[in-house]
């Protein structure tokens, strides 16, 4: 008898620990340490130790076991890679075995029904070939099991060891003891185990799974190659520092922009650019954090040399590549890393807040100082020339001008004498002159002084005698003598001394002082004449000096201003080249430190140990993912499998069809308003133990699934991994699970991530007491609150119901009315409907008029081929035209695309270029004529003079003729030799008929052949025209039909909508729309008060009433029910709050708990491409708590659910799924698919590399593989019951569903609303009026604006797009929907009160297909406060790219399509990509404004759209979805015209 040899000694009190690190295994942990966890699944039927428990499942042959113990068991192997180990003694080992014993009699005692008992081991061959167990798990027993081999045996299994006696050696050793005292066969024999190795595979088409599983390890080791080269680069930093940086909100620094805008940090612009405005200046309000500034400096020009555009345009490609180079995992280094990251110390930054740049010209004020001091020294050197020019000149007139004009003052001088000499005597006669008179005078006094001196002394002393004499006592006639005498003496004296002075003045002449005068007169005058000469002198050297510098100032002028624009321009020049040559760029990269609670002092600190010089990229994150995809792939390929028919389920999904499914029951469901497909998920993923998947479009509350799917596993007992892309997703699932205390979740998050959340660990304690409180506190609410929320609800119920009131009798007062408008609006309805059918077939009769138009068009243009023609037309058109050129030996090999070219060709031009081709014949033929011709004429000479006949001879004429062709035929020979060498290759006969180049005798005929040829084809062409003609008129005839038809149409819908239009202005029926408006807007905010979640019919308010009676009812019913044991209860709910809520007892709760709780965590939070090992290193909090660490992979995961899965790639898929054993896969693929980061490498990215690891060729494989949408793929192929699609959305009015319905059926088909009230919910109530014309109203929710604008590229080489049109329109509409929402604000429709925290103005968000579009509708909202827009901290104004999209929402949404390409070539793949427009048009919830080009979307808008389920029968091939939704939005919303936005 062959046995089954089970070792359970090895790993039974120890695992494999560090050992299954290295080959990727989940067993980590001991075998009782396992079977521990294993008891609390099998709950009371478990026995007490795992040695008895595996006694059950492998009954061994003994006393306790009479009954023989053979028994069937199933032997699989989950790997794809069977290559075998070798142990240290050099025994071969086979991993990953599994065993699975089947129930019997035995296990039923312990085993729960639903479940299988496993063991996972490895095979090790020695003396006795046996199965070394490392794990044991329980599977689902429903779940078919395929790639087992059933085997009849028995099973020895080892516990304990036991000592064996070598006789060879003579020594003792052990050996596990299979309690029998001689070992057996052992079942897994050589040809055993090379069958099950050869032959059993876990999936029915191993190979093909192994070529994805090759295709994958290729891919991963192109990206650790090319990780490799990224790593390489590194770029030398010219300066770092730390700086704090201050962050206020945009709204706040615009209302203090004044004083604010000198502190923006190092007066960088571009942090006043942004919604979070960053200061160098702590002011009031702004948040702190630090900025760490990396410069790098460059040479412009070396930087500007190559660009990432065309013809030397476009960014400069280095600015590209650092951009792209440093948007993440960068690091400081001292030195460079080579590529090798970890071997040099280095300061990891953060993520990069800014990236931007400075040009610091260089100093010219050298240059300046140059141009200064050489204009100067030039001016000077002109100066001096023109100066030395015009003294020469003036010494030269002044030579000539001195003598005349001291001639002519030597004339006046001469002619001043005369007159003075002439008047000499009459001016001594009448001494007039009275400074002469007084010298004269001067001189006589002076002359006749002494006499005059003499006399009076004398004549004094006479005196002296007659008054002495008088004196004298005598008597009279005494005196009278004597005095007489004396008078007498006295007389004569004067006399006397009379003539003395007569006699003295006559020896003065007067004359002489006359003369002395003119003498000193002619001496003033020659001196005031030779003055004025000198003046006049002076003068006339001045004015010449003047005249000549006038003279001369123009050249002068010109001569300097010469000089000085040479000199200007040589500085300029100057200037230019150094700033073209030394201007430095100054890129100013700012990051986040990567703990963000660092001090800038502390970093300082940090990166000054350091001393950085390079900037690196930092390869560990890129090379940490890329080592888990490789170890999540050869885990897959090695069998490291929780479950090990997980790629069952992966690659064979259909094999699950074999599985017995079974109904369950309703179970009590944690979440209220669950609808019954929400329902059905959730039974469904309960029901599955291997895989399950739902499809969940927008809205259709696939994170509420979640959820609830989440709770009612861990109610179950199990644990549950939820894991996403985004931490996002991750977080929406955690914040909507259930407040129940069997939930205990924890998020793993590494510190550095810097990503707060409310799920770490070091919040177990305090999540798992509000859980606890949760409920409480509602009670406790629910009975506080109820006499006021008992009178608020009656008020407002009252309030309602007068509302209603007035709405019924209203109803009642316009009900004739009403009915004719019902009518009409029926009416309307059917001729819309029918306008609808004859558009149809207006667009199907254009089809047929283009289609023969561009039939004509092609045959006129000799076409013969094209889409959109006739290809009836064209292939006998062809056929036409192919035997016509079989009549032409030139024509026979030419194909039809060369027959346009022939029907072109300029016949002259082939005859010239014949006669040069064929020169060399032409020369030989001429030659000879040339002979005969000398013979002619020699024969015509006289034979004797050999003289040539004379003018009437008869030989005359025919010798000029003869002698004149002769001429003309060496004319031709020579300019045939001069021209003799033609190209053939070049020339149009060769590009025509290159095949008959070497006939020429063929080619001669060329010429009379095409002209022959040219003729017969226009009567093929005019005979085509005369068949395509008839029908195409009749087409456009048809066409004409229809339009005629539809313009009736309009004009009975017009009128009947002007009818329409005049009953509704009867001011009952506009108060009953207003009324029946606002009530239910009132209706749905009551709901939302208090809490209600029942559905009631909106076109039947009385439901509404009749729930909030219901209501009211219950409200009142539940509060007397318990009222009295409320009482009691209240109270010590109130204190278990008060109690678990203290901060002091939760510190001390988590210190004593943490750990305790941590070891009872049950929905674990990770992202796909997470690390799966955690310790206190990687997450600080551990250590706190004293946990070693935190393995996801030995915590015991029973179900992986990954949300948005429908972004993952098949290998970032693989890392969450190996952790579990059931897999629940939640996304919809009609969203956005996996993103291939390198898809856009472009021809020269590819420089430098290997060219075997990648290619553009092998890139583009590369992108295929990683963008195909796995989940879409396992979709169609899982059996049904594995599976759910959610219809029911939520999120938007039913007329936007009706757009993007379109992706998921649609017609019926696909979504529909998931509440009766939905639309009401989903009013938007706003108008918008543009130039007096209403462009938006409350009544339609989707809106198309038809752009006309062609697109353009934000700059020279870019890929990306902008609409300059949309993107006007985007932002007119977005300004003028704020306006009409400050309008509602301002009239008290929309409720905003912060108290209250309610705010319900509409948030909103445009959505661009290209990022550059939403670049530039940034750019034009900049400045604008839009406050009419929801305040809300998620619900805020956003505008971006599709991507960023997904998962996001928003009230009003406003999509810019972008693209409208000139001319008919262009890629229209963007348009096509279905998933990612599905996405855009799928986020709004009240109103959604598609702006576009109504042409150019309805025309490149056709796509093939794969049926949801994958059945490629009912795909949609060609479809024109752009079309359809136009269509929608003409029926239900309205198209609009950039005019009607932008006006003229």
């Amino acid at each position: 008898m062959a046995y089954l040899y089970l070792n359970f000694l090895d790993n039974l009190d120890k695992g494999l620990g560090d050992k299954a690190w290295g080959r990727n295994d989940f067993f980590t942990q001991s075998l009782n340490e396992q079977y521990e966890a294993l008891k609390r699944k099998l709950g009371g039927y478990a026995p007490a130790t795992l040695q008895e428990f595996i006694g059950y499942m492998f009954p061994p042959t003994s006393e306790h076991y009479p009954s023989t113990p053979e028994k069937y068991y199933n032997v699989s192997l989950p790997s794809f890679d069977r290559t075998m180990d070798e142990n240290k003694r050099g025994n071969k080992i086979l991993r990953n075995i599994v065993i699975r014993p089947e129930a019997d009699e035995n296990s039923h005692h312990i085993l729960p029904e639903t479940y299988d008992f496993i063991i996972i081991g490895d095979v090790t061959f020695g003396n006795v070939t046996e199965i070394s167990v490392k794990g044991i798990d329980l599977i689902d027993r429903r779940t078919v099991k395929y790639g087992e081999k059933r085997v009849f045996c028995s099973s020895l299994c080892a516990f304990v060891k036991k000592e064996i006696y070598s006789r060879n050696t003579g020594n003792t050793f052990s050996v596990p003891d299979y309690g029998n005292g001689e070992l057996h066969d052992s079942v897994l024999t050589n040809d055993f185990v090379n069958e099950i190795a050869t032959k059993l595979f876990p999936v029915p088409n191993p190979a093909e799974a192994i070529g994805i599983f090759n295709q994958w390890l290729r891919y991963i080791d192109f990206r650790r190659y090319y990780l490799g080269k990224q790593s390489e680069r590194c770029e030398e930093i010219t300066d770092v520092y730390v700086c704090d940086a201050y962050m206020i909100t945009k709204e706040f620094y615009r209302r203090n922009e004044e004083a604010f805008s000198g502190f923006l940090l190092d007066g960088v612009k571009d942090f006043g650019k942004s919604e979070q405005i960053i200061l160098s200046k702590e002011v009031a309000g702004a948040d702190g954090f630090p900025l760490i500034c990396v410069a790098i400096e460059k040479n412009r020009k070396e930087i500007l040399f190559e660009t990432v555009g065309r013809n030397g345009k476009g960014k400069p490609k280095f600015e590209v590549n650092l951009n792209r180079y440093t948007r993440d995992a960068m690091g400081l280094s001292c030195q460079d890393p080579k590529g090798n990251i970890r071997s040099i110390k280095s300061y990891l930054l953060g993520e990069r807040y800014l990236f931007t740049y400075i040009d610091i010209e260089p100093d010219l004020s050298p240059l300046d100082k140059n141009y200064e001091k050489d204009l100067t020294a030039k001016f000077g050197e002109i100066d001096s020339k023109y100066n030395s020019i015009i003294l020469a000149e003036i010494n030269r007139y002044m030579v000539d001008v001195s003598a005349k004009t001291q001639e002519k003052f030597n004339s006046q001088l001469i002619e001043y004498k005369t007159e003075l000499d002439d008047r000499l005597d009459s001016d001594v006669t009448n001494n007039s002159d009275k400074d002469v008179y007084k010298t004269y005078q001067s001189e006589i006094a002076q002359l006749i002084a002494p006499i005059e001196n003499e006399k009076k002394e004398r004549l004094g002393s006479i005196r002296a005698k007659i008054d002495k004499i008088r004196r004298l006592k005598l008597s009279a006639a005494e005196k009278d003598k004597k005095v007489n005498a004396l008078h007498g003496e006295e007389s004569a004296l004067n006399d006397e001394y009379d003539k003395r002075i007569e006699t003295a003045k006559t020896q003065i002449s007067l004359r002489d002082f006359y003369i002395r005068r003119n003498t000193a007169l002619i001496e003033k005058k020659q001196k005031s004449l030779a003055i004025r000469c000198q003046e006049e002198l002076d003068k006339l050297k001045k004015e010449k000096k003047n005249q000549l510098e006038f003279q001369y100032a123009e050249s002068i002028d010109s001569e300097k201003i010469e000089i000085k624009n040479v000199l200007l321009q040589k500085l300029n020049e100057d200037k230019a080249d150094k700033i073209e040559n030394e201007t430095i760029r100054r890129y100013q990269i700012y990051f986040r430190p990567q703990d963000i609670t660092d001090k800038v002092k502390e970093i300082e600190k940090q990166i000054e140990e350091i001393a950085p010089r390079y900037l690196t990229y930092d390869n560990r994150a890129e090379k940490a993912k890329i080592d888990r995809q490789e170890k999540a792939l050869t885990s897959i390929l090695d069998g490291y499998v929780k479950n090990p028919f997980l790629p069952t389920y992966l690659f064979s999904p259909e094999t699950l069809a074999q599985s017995s499914v079974e109904e369950i029951k309703d179970p009590e469901w944690c979440l209220e308003s669950l609808n019954d497909r929400q329902k059905l998920a959730v039974k469904r993923a309960l029901q599955s133990e291997s895989i399950f998947l739902l499809q969940g479009p927008p809205g259709t509350g696939k994170t509420q699934v979640i959820a609830e799917i989440t709770a009612q596993l861990t109610k179950r007992g199990k644990k549950v991994l939820i894991s996403s892309e985004t931490h996002k997703a991750i977080d929406n699932v955690f914040d909507r699970l259930p407040k129940i205390p069997e939930i205990r979740p924890l998020r793993l998050i590494p510190s550095q991530n810097g990503k707060e959340t409310n799920y770490s660990p070091e919040r177990l304690v305090d999540n798992f007491y509000l859980n606890i409180c949760g409920n409480l506190e509602k009670q406790i609410a629910r009975y506080d609150n109820y006499k006021e929320t008992r009178e608020e609800f009656d008020s407002t119920m009252k309030s309602l119901r007068l509302d209603y009131d007035r709405l019924l009798k209203l109803q009642r007062k316009n009900a004739d009315t009403e009915r004719q408008r019902n009518n009409l609006l029926s009416e309307i309805n059917r001729l819309t409907g029918e306008n609808e059918v004859l558009r149809e077939k207006l667009l199907a009769a254009k089809e047929d008029t283009e289609m023969y138009t561009r039939t004509l068009k092609y045959v006129e243009s000799y076409r013969f081929s094209g889409e959109g023609a006739d290809s009836n037309v064209l292939d006998k058109y062809a056929e036409q035209v192919e035997r016509l050129l079989k009549c032409f030996a030139c024509f026979e090999e030419v194909m039809l695309d060369k027959v346009a070219e022939l029907v072109n060709a300029d016949i002259q031009a082939i005859n010239k270029e014949l006669e040069r081709f064929l020169s060399e014949d032409a020369i030989v033929e001429l030659k000879n004529r040339q002979r005969a011709l000398r013979n002619v004429l020699s024969n015509l000479r006289d034979p004797d003079t050999d003289e040539a006949p004379n003018e009437g001879d008869s030989k005359y004429e025919e010798y000029k003729k003869n002698q004149s062709e002769l001429i003309a035929v060496g004319k031709k020979i020579k300019e045939y030799e001069n021209n003799s060498e033609f190209d053939i290759a070049g020339s149009v006969i060769y590009s025509l008929v290159p095949g008959i180049t070497g006939a020429k005798e063929i080619l001669k005929q060329l010429p009379s052949e095409l002209a022959q040829f040219k003729v017969k084809i226009v009567d093929i062409v005019n005979k085509q025209r005369q068949i395509i003609e008839p029908t195409l008129n009749g087409s456009i005839d048809n066409e004409n039909a229809i339009s005629d038809k539809i313009n009736e149409l309009k004009i009975q819908i017009s009128e009947k909508k002007r009818l329409y239009e005049k009953l509704g202005e009867n001011p009952d029926i506009e108060e009953y729309g207003e009324l029946n408006s606002v009530l239910k807007q009132k209706i749905t905010r009551f709901f939302r008060d208090f809490g209600i979640v029942r559905e009631y019919d909106s076109d039947n308010l009385e439901t509404a009433f009749d729930i909030i009676s219901d209501e009211w009812n219950k409200l009142e019913t539940e509060y007397n029910a318990s009222s009295t044991e409320n009482k009691i209860k209240i109270p010590m709910y109130k204190d278990i709050v008060k109690y678990l809520s203290q901060e002091d007892i939760l510190e001390e709760d988590r210190a004593a708990y943490t750990r305790e709780l941590y070891n009872s965590a049950n929905v674990f939070g990770i992202t796909c491409t997470s690390r799966d090992r955690f310790t206190p290193s990687q997450l600080a909090e551990l250590g706190k708590y004293g946990i070693e660490s935190v393995d996801i992979r030995t915590q015991g995961i029973d179900v992986v659910i990954v949300d948005e899965v429908s972004k993952s790639s098949f290998l970032d898929l693989l890392i969450p799924i190996l952790y579990g054993k059931t897999v629940i896969l939640v996304g919809d693929h009609r969203q956005l698919p996996p993103m291939y980061d390198l898809r856009h490498m472009r021809g020269d990215d590819f420089d430098g590399l290997d060219e075997e690891k990648i290619t553009k060729e092998i890139n583009d494989g590369y992108t295929k593989l990683y963008e195909e949408c796995f989940f879409k793929t396992l979709y169609e192929k899982v059996p049904s019951d594995f599976r759910v699609m959610l219809n029911k959305q939520y999120r938007c009015h039913s007329h936007i569903m009706e757009v993007f319905n379109h992706f998921y059926g649609g017609n019926g088909k696909g979504l529909v609303v998931g509440k009766k009230q939905q639309d009401d919910e989903k009013e938007h109530n706003l108008t918008v009026k543009i130039n007096g014309n209403t462009v938006i109203d409350p009544k339609r929710h989707i809106y198309f604006v038809d752009c006309d604008q062609k697109e353009s590229s934000a700059f020279e080489g870019s890929t990306s797009k902008i609409n300059e049109q949309e993107a006007q329109v985007a932002i007119t509409l977005l300004k003028e929907l704020d306006k009409a929402a400050k309008g509602l604000v301002s009239e008290h429709k929309i409720i905003v009160d912060s108290s209250r925290k309610i705010d319900e103005r509409p948030s909103a968000g445009i959505i661009c297909t290209y990022g550059d579009q939403a670049g530039l509708i940034k750019k034009k909202r900049k400045g604008y406060q839009f406050t009419g827009f929801s305040g809300k901290p998620d619900e805020k104004l956003v505008i971006s790219t599709v991507d960023d999209f997904q998962g996001d929402e928003r009230d009003i949404i406003i999509v810019s399509m972008v693209r409208n390409p000139r001319g008919t070539r262009y890629d229209a793949e963007f348009i096509k990509k279905f998933e990612r427009i599905n996405v855009a048009l799928s986020r709004a919830r009240k109103l959604l404004i598609i702006v576009g080009s109504k042409k150019f979307l309805s025309e490149a808008g056709i796509i093939d759209l794969p049926d949801l389920e994958g059945d490629r029968s009912r795909d949609k091939i060609n479809f024109p979805v752009y079309r359809e939704i136009i269509d929608t939005i003409t029926f239900r919303g309205r198209i609009l015209t950039a005019k009607d936005i932008l006006g003229e």
